[in-house]
């Protein structure tokens, strides 16, 4: 039905949409995936790469006109965004939008971002800077602008395959408890004071009660399957 609407009407939809989003900013509808899938079919699908790697066009489709949908994406909204030829650049365009929009998202549909568009996307091997490294400066801001707030659904080995030269302690300030006890099961860093100091320092951001406890529960899951698999 959305299809069909958007296609009759292709020649007003630029500036339907963008009027919607000025007065719709935010908001929350069972219909809004379906809509974004229309979307994608009638518009995204038929975008040629120049308009892929646009900044500005890509900035005004999904900062302005898509706004009001891009709490609900579907899977295959997603996944269909993960298999266009994006730049690094209006990639990160994208997951700024899609952060900006994240208050209005539950953590399902956060996690869904990360395992259909964010990871497909970076691992991707056509693409001339795999893992979208060379126009970031350093760890932090690689995760920072690849990822928004979505690295917290990242495994540390994750973010390590897709930057090979991915620096956990430069990052810390950015990773959550389950991914330090994955630092501190993979590196070993509970050997060396200054790293205890550092990644409990971490830990005591925010609710300290609750990082130390997801911190050791994860530390004591992850020692239990590696004790297993020996």
């Amino acid at each position: 039905m959305w299809k069909l609407f958007f296609q009759n009407n292709a020649a007003v939809l630029d500036q339907a949409l963008l009027d919607y989003s000025s007065m719709n900013p935010n908001i929350s509808s069972p219909a809004m995936p379906h809509v974004l899938d229309a979307i994608g079919d009638v518009k995204i699908n038929n975008f040629i790469n120049a308009q892929l790697n646009d900044a500005s066009f890509v900035a005004k489709l999904f900062q302005k006109m898509l706004r009001p949908f891009l709490a609900s994406p579907s899977r295959n909204f997603l996944s269909c965004l993960s298999s266009k030829n994006f730049s690094c650049q209006t990639y990160q365009i994208v997951i700024d939008a899609l952060s900006n929009q994240s208050a209005s998202m539950d953590r399902e549909q956060q996690q869904l971002i990360f395992t259909h568009y964010i990871y497909p996307f970076l691992s991707r091997n056509d693409s001339s800077d795999p893992g979208c490294v060379s126009n970031t400066s350093g760890s932090m801001d690689w995760l920072q602008r690849n990822f928004g707030i979505f690295s917290v659904f990242a495994e540390l080995q994750e973010l390590q395959l897709l930057n090979p030269d991915f620096s956990s302690k430069e990052s810390l300030s950015l990773l959550t408890p389950t991914q330090l006890a994955q630092l501190t099961l993979t590196s070993g860093p509970l050997n060396d004071t200054d790293d205890i100091k550092l990644v409990f320092k971490r830990l005591e951001e925010g609710d300290a009660f609750k990082n130390v406890d997801e911190f050791l529960t994860q530390l004591t899951a992850k020692e239990e399957v590696m004790h297993v698999s020996d």
